[in-house]
């Protein structure tokens, strides 16, 4: 390389730093969030969205046509959606997933999501999302797994650390993920309590599939257990008492949306041949139950009495889906301000929410 040409790279390299970023991760099997800071002293941007990815590659072009726009109008595409094109595949991330897909999923229930591709297709999405214009990122990860399939954390490392070259949304990405660190579901949660924690405190995340009940002693974890028993289990029995009165399951979609309508407190209705039927009040009665039993294990599995605080976390404990049922029957409980939040701002040392981040 002669000279000029060096000094021609050092030119280019200096006036296309990659930016630095710290990035947390809490990929659920109904919602994910990605939180990524640039610099300590910054508020971290947050990006949200449903668990869902189509299961075979996309094609942009018959998106745009479908919306009557020409091939590669990436300036058009609506706030929150994502498309995601690796090792020459394309596919949808997120809420446009489950709409536009012909078949999409979250992976829920295996094993194998955390690090087939699907984990990392939710990372990419999130820290590209949250840095418009980025070509070139270099960060530092944090991410989480179940409590009971903390094992796999040496896997998740290694398919998740190294360069990873990639388009989202139109946009040429090279971002290399050096350090990664992998905690356990609420024990990531456990910094971003408020108050006194100091001798027993149990925190329970309460996700999409399951919770994770995590134990601490004056601050250090010290064990935890995963339970089946997170809001998409009173869903899939939504699901069933749907079809047992001659309607149909929900899709992806109106999982979703029917989980935002709970929590917002509004009425809920799908469509089944040709009528709308609400669905809302028969969702709360799942809920309950399910609430009912994770109340009851936990009673029953954990001597709730001889700690300080019992403290709820998670999407799952907003009080429309489990958090007024659980604590009716767990009066001494407290629902965490955070809810699904907590675990990737209790992950990032230091880091305060916006106010009004995260579903309500």
């Amino acid at each position: 390389m002669t000279d000029t040409a060096k000094a021609t790279e050092y030119i280019v390299a200096e006036t296309n730093p990659a930016r630095v970023v710290e990035v947390t991760a809490d990929i659920g099997n109904a919602r994910s969030v990605v939180l990524v800071r640039e610099a300590e002293s910054a508020t971290p941007t947050a990006v949200t969205m449903p668990s869902i990815r189509s299961l075979h590659g996309a094609f942009s072009y018959e998106l745009f046509a479908a919306r009557g726009l020409a091939a590669g109008s990436w300036s058009k595409l609506r706030s929150g959606e994502h498309v995601l094109e690796r090792d020459g595949t394309e596919r949808y991330v997120g809420a446009l997933a489950a709409e536009f897909a012909p078949a999409a999923s979250s992976g829920r229930g295996s094993d194998a999501r955390y690090s087939d591709g699907t984990t990392l297709d939710f990372i990419l999405a999130g820290i590209a999302a949250a840095l418009p214009g980025a070509t070139k990122i270099a960060a530092k990860l944090t991410t989480m797994l179940p409590i009971s399939l903390y094992h796999l954390a040496p896997g998740v490392v290694a398919a998740l650390r190294g360069t990873h070259r990639f388009i989202y949304n139109g946009r040429a990405i090279t971002l290399t993920i050096g350090a990664v660190e992998v905690k356990r579901e609420g024990e990531a949660a456990f910094a971003a309590i408020d108050g006194d924690t100091s001798g027993n405190v149990v925190l329970v995340d309460v996700g999409g599939r399951t919770a994770n009940v995590a134990l601490f002693k004056d601050g250090t974890y010290r064990t935890g257990a995963t339970l089946e028993l997170g809001v998409q289990a009173a869903l899939d029995n939504l699901d069933k008492a749907l079809i047992g009165r001659g309607l149909r399951p929900l899709s992806l979609t109106e999982r979703d949306e029917l989980e935002a309508a709970l929590i917002a407190g509004r009425d809920y209705s799908i469509v089944h041949a040709g009528a709308s039927v609400r669905v809302d009040d028969i969702a709360r009665g799942q809920l309950d139950t399910t609430a009912h039993a994770l109340a009851q294990e936990l009673q029953a599995k954990v001597k709730l009495d001889q700690a300080r605080r019992v403290v709820f976390v998670g999407g799952g404990a907003h009080a429309p889906l489990f958090g007024a049922t659980i604590r009716a029957a767990i009066p001494r409980c407290e629902l965490g301000g955070l809810r699904e939040l907590a675990n990737a701002y209790g992950a990032m040392s230091g880091a305060q929410p916006k106010k009004g981040k995260g579903r309500k």
